[in-house]
């Protein structure tokens, strides 16, 4: 059955934007995480973890990316009509 609620439609695409900004931010963080991991904080000094700490960072990064996982809905094509 095709979803026809716009408002529906447009909470779907949105979630799944929002994950896949998610996925996209925290694979692109795992992906830049050297040796030792420096944190910038935006009201605070630099943070450079040691390289023990930085495995365990890498490894809270691949626990959310797992977490997270595949979105587990997705819109049918009949349903990706444009919604105003």
């Amino acid at each position: 059955m095709p979803l026809t609620d716009p408002a529906a439609i447009t909470a779907i695409r949105d979630l799944m934007q929002w994950h896949r900004d998610q996925v996209e931010f925290l694979t692109a963080v795992k992906e830049s995480s050297q040796k030792n991991v420096i944190l910038d904080f935006p009201d605070q000094d630099s943070l450079e973890l040691t390289e023990e700490q930085s495995k365990g960072f890498r490894l809270g990064l691949m626990l959310a990316l797992d977490f997270i996982g595949e979105l587990p809905l997705d819109l049918a094509p009949e349903d990706t009509q444009e919604v105003h």
